[in-house]
């Protein structure tokens, strides 16, 4: 048997392509104080201002291998943040996204794209988590 080369695309990013502000925040949810209470509370952290690329999509699904986690409204496009997790939340232009899942460009450690889905009103708390 006789081997064939693959040709593999690979994707860019240029820092050029960076131009929209996003703040990444972290979510923290702390437990009822008491044990007759039940709500749980949560608050939200500046992570940082960072510079993306944001890409809307028709509605991209998302799958962990097994299941859907979720259907993908915008992509943002960011240099490689080590520490980031799909815990965090993306805040662009006034509207908070959920991230559900990340990637690694090329496996390069350069530019990752983070694959959100678009939450509803952020004064209402409810579609914060």
């Amino acid at each position: 048997m006789r081997c064939q080369r693959i040709d593999i695309k690979k994707r860019k990013v240029c820092v050029g392509d960076l131009k929209s502000r996003i703040l990444l925040k972290s979510r923290d949810i702390a437990s009822p104080d008491t044990l007759t209470d039940y709500d749980y509370t949560q608050s939200f952290t500046d992570i940082s201002n960072v510079w993306a690329s944001v890409q809307t999509t028709s509605g991209k699904d998302i799958f962990d291998g097994v299941n859907q986690i979720g259907t993908a409204t915008h992509l943002f496009y960011i240099r490689y943040k080590a520490s980031l997790t799909s815990e965090a939340m993306v805040e662009w232009r006034s509207e908070n996204y959920r991230i559900l899942r990340l990637e690694n460009l090329d496996e390069n450690n350069e530019f990752m794209v983070l694959y959100c889905a678009l939450r509803g009103n952020k004064s209402i708390e409810v579609n914060l988590q």
